[in-house]
């Protein structure tokens, strides 16, 4: 036995010999005694992997052990936060702030030396470009000034691509530069309309992107170039229906684009279908299921995992009939979801525990009060504590249907209805067929409103 324990030891000693330890230490100036929060990019997601304390100073440190190359932030508040790039060497910074106006000095880090020489470069420039285009676009041509305003244009944009350039030759191997280079902005020529940027941007926009590097997965790059491009084909004036079908050539450009890395491919469908599933996109959750999109995934775990959210998303769509609900509520009365005589109703799941649910259901309950018979309320919680669940629904007097299977998040309802969180609206024609999923009281209020 002390054969074995001694080996155990000896093992684990030489597990941390090996393990890799880096440091960021930074300085937020002024800030003192804050939170500081380090978060991961992660296939799409920020994830907070650590939390620190800023001293007198401001300053703080966080040790990063074994940790993935690729982008963090370090976050004090929206005014203080800093994007990094991490690739297995120490980070040392002081800053006054966040944004190119304030001094971001590194210390330590040649990755961010690299990439902080080119964001300002892009950021500052592009800023100059923003003015100068639309007095460009409205000068009259065969003014000498115009050519001027011209010729500082170029130079703005040809100060970026040196910046990328520069990078790209004196440091190559770096992870900065492959960002770097993804990042690089497509900027239209000077002199163009409105409609004749856009067409450009429209053709051009993911010229920079390497869609054969799987480092994008784990920034905020990728992810942004994409929101970036698919912008492009919305305008304001556009209803919800007009944006959806507006964007579906945008959609199968990213798509063929992406096929040339499985990985990359597996990460943007997943992407652009969580993304439409929180703003309410079904019918390009629809498109994407028709297209057949997730049998290009080559990994089956990842191929699963989205075709399932498009079969969830298809069967939750508006039109689609609510999955069905037969059960007995929280008093034993049985319940039929089909069998319920409304002109509409308002499915909603919710948790006694939760904090937006108890700023928001009461006020669906005086909505409900004030309007006897116009709709029916059908509440399902996610609580797994049946007795403080009917505690809170006695003490808030919500006299509507309630159910509960006592299961948390893994009641079969909940997971029927692909509930992530609460509260989650679904509103019901007298059919049950589902004609809206409201993301807040206001969104509630203008469907029961309706006819």
């Amino acid at each position: 036995m002390k054969i074995k324990l001694t080996f155990l030891l000896l093992f684990a000693s030489t597990l941390a010999t090996f393990a890799q330890h880096y440091s960021i230490d930074g300085k937020f100036t002024g800030i003192p005694d804050k939170n500081v929060y380090l978060i991961e990019y992660h296939e799409g997601n920020q994830q907070i992997i650590d939390t620190a304390k800023t001293d007198k100073q401001g300053a703080f440190s966080f040790t990063l052990s074994d940790a993935k190359p690729g982008m963090y932030v370090v976050y004090v508040s929206p005014q203080n936060m800093l994007e990094l790039v991490f690739n297995n060497e120490n980070i040392a910074f002081e800053t006054t702030g966040s944004t190119t106006n304030d001094n971001i000095r590194f210390l330590k880090s040649k990755e961010n030396k690299i990439y902080y020489d080119y964001i300002y470069t892009k950021v500052n420039n592009q800023n100059r470009l923003n003015l100068l285009r639309p007095t460009i676009r409205n000068y009259p041509k065969d003014d000498p000034f115009y050519r001027v305003m011209v010729k500082q244009y170029d130079s703005l944009v040809n100060q970026i691509a040196n910046t990328v350039k520069v990078a790209t030759i004196n440091n190559p191997e770096k992870l900065a530069t492959r960002y770097i280079r993804s990042d690089w902005p497509v900027i239209p020529p000077a002199g163009l309309s409105e409609e004749e940027e856009t067409d450009y941007l429209k053709a051009h926009f993911l010229d920079h992107i390497d869609f054969y590097d799987t480092a994008l997965i784990n920034s905020s790059i990728l992810s942004s170039r994409l929101v970036g491009y698919l912008q492009l084909y919305q305008n304001k004036n556009m209803t919800k229906e007009q944006a959806e079908e507006a964007m579906k050539p945008a959609i199968d450009t990213i798509l063929e684009k992406a096929t040339l890395n499985g990985e990359i491919y597996g990460y943007v469908l997943d992407y652009l279908v969580g993304g439409f599933e929180t703003v309410g996109f079904d019918k390009l959750l629809i498109y994407l299921d028709n297209a057949n999109a997730a049998e290009n995934i080559c990994e089956d775990s990842t191929r699963k995992e989205v075709q399932n959210k498009l079969d969830l998303a298809k069967k939750l769509a508006i039109g689609a009939l609510a999955p069905k609900i037969a059960t007995d509520d929280i008093n034993g009365k049985p319940f039929n979801l089909y069998n319920l005589n409304a002109k509409k109703t308002v499915l909603v799941f919710w948790a006694s525990w939760c904090p937006h649910c108890s700023a928001t259901l009461p006020e669906l309950k005086k909505l409900y009060d004030e309007n006897p018979g116009k709709f029916e309320v059908v509440a399902v919680s996610v609580d797994d504590d049946i007795k403080a669940l009917k505690r809170a629904v006695n003490d808030n007097g919500y006299n509507w249907i309630n159910i509960a299977e006592g299961a948390g998040w893994d009641g079969q309802i909940p997971l029927e209805y692909g509930i992530t969180g609460t509260p989650t609206f679904f509103v019901l024609d007298k059919d049950k067929k589902i004609i809206s999923k409201p993301r807040n009281m206001s969104e509630l209020k203008q469907v029961l409103a309706q006819p």
